[in-house]
């Protein structure tokens, strides 16, 4: 997911990862791809700003749907679940989920303001 490497060296809002772990009421959470802002101390305790869970095999998409609500209810601004090869599921609090699939347009809204990516690129 470079767009959002891309997107941080240009706006420094914070700093992307991979798979760093997160715990809320002890229940861990661990996204595949992870924005935290620049003002994160505690990486551990505290929600991403972005999660990105990114479907395998195993993995259903009703269980990265309630992964991804589980990251709202921790704190997150933004979830984002990949179904490679046929879309993404973007999740916000307070919203509708929305689906985007080849030909649609990622928006980071007020999260990450001026993020726009196309979905084939990130598929």
């Amino acid at each position: 997911m470079s767009a959002f490497g891309d997107y941080l060296r240009v706006n420094p809002i914070g700093k992307g990862y991979g798979r760093i772990l997160h715990v809320s009421n002890s229940v861990m959470y661990q996204p595949d791809v992870c924005i935290q802002t620049a003002e994160t101390t505690d990486y551990f305790s505290t929600a991403p700003l972005v999660a990105v869970e990114i479907t395998t095999e195993p993995l259903t998409k009703i269980i990265q749907s309630k992964k991804a609500l589980a990251y709202l209810a921790h704190g997150t601004k933004m979830a984002i679940a990949v179904f490679p090869g046929e879309g993404l599921e973007v999740f916000c609090p307070d919203r509708e989920p929305l689906l985007l699939t080849y030909g649609d347009t990622l928006n980071g809204d007020d999260v990450l303001p001026g993020f726009n990516e196309k979905v084939d690129e990130l598929l």
